[in-house]
């Protein structure tokens, strides 16, 4: 059964009779889910991944006749460390059952199976960025949850990417107006734009009307749907656990990220004291947002 500790005969009897007819198998409805569309991925070698945040300088002033000149400075703001995670996925197979299956290689199947949990928990822990967006106990470098108000600027003032409402064409336009007004930590307006649209299966007819409508969704006149233009691509994502949450990504440079300290690497082995064969499966990454500049959200009304 699922979650066993090991492949024996009792495992898959019938399989080790003549007559079987059909293996029924549900490889093509596995879930891949979009966090390779919305995580950038990069290679790292340390077991903390580290990033340092800058404030740079601010907006020109007038510079009076004979004045002396101004000086500004180039800061660093926060730092923040990511340590990495190892996950791990084997399987075990008797000697018995291996010998005397008539119709699958175990070892094989037994790879593919293994493949499918790594890329299930890469999908689920890149959704539980997401999933604690709204969570002050996960914090980013700057102290505070992914998606808030209380965005603390290096140059004062607070910066914002979060809004209460409930998912219609109006918060999207909330949404779109808020990320044009995003601030870098210098004080000065910045070149953000949005993006995708992320949303949980909950939502999924909802973002239907709204993004695939040419003209105002839910009212009787003719005027365009201004919001199309403004979302690149739209992501239903299975593994989000709020049913009334959803997200605007941005063009930030610095946003959802995947960091890999270890590739997936596969190997298999006989042992010695039972035979049996095993083959495990081992990876080292870590999930993270690095900037909240990347990313807008709701959580509802």
């Amino acid at each position: 059964m699922a979650l066993g500790t090991r492949i024996t005969t009792d495992s898959l009897p019938r399989l080790l009779q003549y007559g079987v007819d059909k293996i029924i198998t549900e490889e093509k409805n596995d879930y891949k889910g979009p966090y390779k569309e919305l995580f950038k991925e990069s290679a790292h070698k340390k077991l903390f991944y580290e990033a340092v945040k800058t404030a740079g300088m601010q907006i020109a002033g007038i510079s009076g006749e004979a004045q002396t000149i101004s000086y500004d400075t180039y800061d660093q703001f926060w730092t923040k460390k990511w340590p990495m995670i190892k996950y791990e996925k084997s399987a075990r197979v008797t000697l018995e059952h291996k010998l005397f299956n008539l119709y699958q290689d175990m070892i094989s199947i037994m790879g593919k199976e293994i493949a499918k949990g790594h890329m299930y928990n890469e999908d689920l822990q890149c959704a539980n960025v997401l999933n604690g967006a709204f969570d002050s106990a996960l914090t980013g470098g700057d102290g505070v949850e992914m998606a808030s108000a209380l965005h603390p600027l290096q140059a004062g003032g607070f910066g914002d990417n979060l809004v209460t409402l409930d998912f219609d064409e109006d918060a999207v336009e909330q949404m779109c107006i808020k990320i044009d007004k995003f601030k870098k930590d210098d004080g000065l307006v910045g070149n953000f734009e949005p993006q995708d649209l992320v949303y949980p299966t909950d939502l999924r007819y909802e973002v239907q009307r709204v993004i695939k409508s040419e003209y105002t969704p839910g009212t009787a006149n003719n005027a365009v749907n201004i919001v199309r233009t403004d979302i690149k691509r739209a992501f239903q994502w299975k593994h989000l656990t709020d049913p009334d949450a959803f997200f605007i990504t941005t063009n930030s440079d610095n946003g959802l990220a995947l960091i890999r300290a270890l590739p997936l690497q596969t190997e298999s082995w006989k042992e010695n004291m039972t035979r049996d064969v095993i083959v495990s499966a081992i990876t080292m990454f870590r999930c993270l947002f690095e900037d909240w500049r990347c990313i807008i959200g709701s959580q509802g009304a």
